[in-house]
């Protein structure tokens, strides 16, 4: 029963993951640029210091 939970959970983290690169590359290309969501934080953070 836990195997079959953590397959269960596995399973939808995964599809999480993939949904979240889906989205970015959405973003991205609506942007017009290859930069990533994660490219744009650590400018943030490099203009708070």
């Amino acid at each position: 029963m836990v195997r079959q939970l953590q397959q269960h959970v596995r399973v939808h983290a995964m599809e999480v993951v993939i949904a979240c690169w889906e989205i970015e590359q959405s973003l991205q290309s609506l942007r017009g640029t290859g930069a990533t969501m994660s490219d744009d934080d650590d400018d943030q953070v490099d203009r708070r210091q």
